[in-house]
Parts: structure tokens; C-alpha cells; sequence
């Protein structure tokens, strides 16, 4: 049976028309949701540092999640994978946890929000979409500005015709909070996620030039 999941729910719903009360329209926005009738989704936050704090109130002030479980990265996570009631897990621990954290999630059944990045390796981030496509469930990497509500108008604007985009240009003016690595890993990559909700990123060329100022 094909299912479908709710991009505003998350939520996996049957396809079949005769099922009434799980019919999926083609925008993907199950029933319940155009109706307003949004239903709780039970969660684990999964790291509570600087970001973690963060995301929780995020969370928090959606309305439609229940942070069920705050778990550290360095915590026993079983009764995490082990709990039917959780759907989905929000990832923000170091770096260098994501990838497993992000597979036991994924084999545990759980739909995963994990910030950037989703992995050290290329291959890595590979083998964790194939998992979740695989498992039917939905796999997002948090890269802040995407969930810009301006960003989206801008990007939807582009996408119904306004004209041809010939170019771009983007700087970066505040550098925030650096916990080590490359400029280009850190902020880099925040870059190429707003381009892409533009333009395929594999139909660019690109030009780095650097300016540093003391």
C-alpha cells in the first residue's frame, strides 16, 4: 500500500480514496490539517545544548508537538528508539554524533529533524536517505534559514514566473557562534541551502574569493 506523509503533520497517511478520513490531497497536506485539525505529535529532543535550547522553544511555541523525552547525546537513547509513542526525534547534539544518532533513529521507525550537518562523510549522508526513503519516513536536515517565512515567499515568487534569475550575490555580516572548523563547513553551507531553494545547485559554477579585513 503507497502512503504519503503530511508536510505540515508529518504524519503517514493512507492513499487510498475510500478512506475518508485519511485522504491526502496533491499539495501534500493530509485532511485533518486543511481542516485545522492538527493532531499532537509526541517527540524526543535529542541534545540540549546552545541549539538545543533553542529548537525546544521553537517546538514549544508550534503548538502542534509534545517533547515527550529531552535526552542528551551521551545518554542511554534505548527507551528513546524503544517508545512507540514518539514519531519523530529533533537531532542537535555535537557534530560528530549525528550520524549514528540519525541512523538508530531511522531504523527505530522515528522520522528525524537533525541540524547541519547530517553527517562527516558524503557516503554517510547517502546511506542515511536511502534508509529513510526505504523506511518511508521523513529525513530533514535544520538548516535554519530554509524555515525563513520570507525566504519561501521569495522562493515560491521565483518559481510562479516573476523572471529569470540571472545571478546572485550573498555575504555573510554576522559570524555568530564558532565551535571550531572550517568557515566554509560553518557558514558555507547555509549559503547553498538558500540557493538551492532557488536553483538546482548542480546547475551552478562557483567562485570563491575571500576578504579579510583586520
Amino acid at each position: 500500500m503507497k502512503q504519503f506523509h503530511c508536510k505540515i503533520c508529518g504524519q503517514t497517511w493512507k492513499t487510498e480514496e475510500e478512506d475518508k478520513s485519511t485522504t491526502v490531497y496533491s499539495d501534500g497536506i493530509c485532511s485533518n490539517c486543511l481542516k485545522g485539525e492538527r493532531l499532537m505529535i509526541d517527540i524526543a529532543l535529542i541534545g540540549y545544548g546552545y541549539w538545543g535550547t533553542k529548537l525546544k522553544g521553537y517546538i514549544e511555541d508550534n503548538g502542534n508537538f509534545n517533547i515527550k523525552r529531552i535526552c542528551r547525546s551521551k545518554d542511554n537513547l534505548s527507551e528513546v528508539w524503544g517508545d512507540k509513542s514518539i514519531s519523530a526525534v529533533v537531532i542537535a547534539t555535537p557534530n560528530h554524533t549525528h550520524y549514528e544518532i540519525t541512523r538508530q533513529a531511522l531504523i527505530s521507525g522515528k522520522h528525524v529533524l537533525v541540524e547541519k550537518p547530517l553527517a562527516l562523510e558524503w557516503k554517510q549522508c547517502l546511506e542515511l536517505a536511502e534508509l529513510a526513503a526505504k523506511s518511508n519516513l521523513i529525513l530533514s536536515v535544520e538548516y535554519t534559514h530554509t524555515f525563513s517565512r520570507a525566504l519561501r515567499m521569495a522562493s515560491r515568487m521565483a518559481r510562479e514566473g516573476i523572471g529569470t534569475l540571472l545571478g546572485g550575490d550573498m555575504s555573510v555580516r554576522h559570524l555568530g557562534r564558532f565551535g571550531g572548523g572550517s568557515v566554509y563547513w560553518l557558514l558555507g553551507s547555509h549559503m547553498l541551502s538558500i540557493l538551492s531553494m532557488f536553483v538546482p545547485l548542480d546547475k551552478l559554477t562557483y567562485r570563491k574569493h575571500d576578504i579579510v579585513v583586520y
